[in-house]
């Protein structure tokens, strides 16, 4: 279920499509990333390794890590979308991958006659901390003001139909954000956790199946007197951490099925057998 977790004393596990690898570094200096069909893995001296079949231009061999951009201080791998992201150490988001509508700031192979995959690393914007998003972007800036552009759908929030490749300013006192192509997760400065899009399976954690447009408070009674310190969330599901090392998800990752295959999570649900967990990153399909 999980692709990648970091576990206290910055030991971390990846799941991969080729088997299973395992690396120890220090937590504070490492930073993972799990796509749709690639993982990415941020060295302390700012080097980027992607391996896997969402590379850079550069990156021909799939099987083993090769570097894909320097001075780097985070990174961002979608698993829904084959779609790759970077934070620079000078606050510059660059990005490569799918942008058929609008992720990387330009809209490319909607007329069949140019692929949408953009293997050449482009600066999309500055002044970033974070970013999530497989077709609706979303970026947190400093100020904890959060940006949004890419296509339009429940996940976005809203109906905006034009500038789609311009970031358009969504919400403030954001503190952390996760979105996926049905619905996205936002965690407010205050510690409130608001939802919305599709909630078929109960991805917003509200307690219903209700799909709300707008933003929507997460059910957090579960979680007692606990704080969410990470919050994820792939199609149709959505996890947290929280500051005891437990991990929580809602929802089921079914979407545009006719029924959920299983009885539905409409509200954080702890993960058994599961603790001392600091940090995550979801893959495609890992169960």
């Amino acid at each position: 279920m999980l692709k990648c977790l970091v576990k206290s004393g910055g030991r971390f596990l990846a799941g991969f499509m080729f088997g299973l690898l395992s690396i120890t570094a220090t937590a504070d200096a490492q930073h993972i990333a799990a796509g749709r069909i690639h993982s990415m893995y941020l060295a302390p001296d700012g080097n980027v390794w992607v391996w896997g079949g969402g590379g850079t231009k550069e990156t021909k061999n799939k099987l083993i890590p090769q570097l894909a951009m320097t001075n780097a201080k985070a990174i961002f791998a979608n698993a829904d979308e084959n779609l790759s992201f970077v934070l620079k150490k000078d606050e510059s988001l660059w990005g490569w991958g799918v942008t058929d509508s609008g992720q990387l700031g330009i809209i490319s192979g909607r007329d069949h006659k140019s692929s949408a995959y953009v293997a050449t690393p482009r600066q999309v914007t500055r002044n970033v901390t974070d970013v999530t998003g497989p077709r609706t972007i979303f970026a947190l800036k400093p100020d904890h003001t959060l940006w949004a552009w890419g296509g339009m759908g429940k996940e976005r929030g809203d109906t905006v139909k034009k500038n789609v490749t311009r970031p358009v300013k969504k919400m403030t006192d954001v503190a952390q954000v996760s979105s996926t192509n049905f619905h996205t997760l936002v965690l407010k400065t205050d510690g409130t956790l608001l939802a919305w899009g599709d909630n078929a399976c109960g991805a917003l954690g509200i307690g219903n199946t209700k799909t709300h447009v707008k933003p929507v408070k997460v059910n957090v009674k579960p979680l007692g007197k606990r704080k969410i310190v990470k919050i994820a969330t792939r199609n149709g599901e959505s996890f947290a951490i929280t500051d005891d090392g437990s991990v929580w998800s809602w929802g089921e990752r079914n979407i545009l099925q006719p029924f959920c295959r299983n009885e539905p999570r409409l509200v954080p649900t702890r993960l058994p057998n599961i603790d001392n967990v600091k940090d995550i990153a979801l893959g495609y399909s890992s169960e």
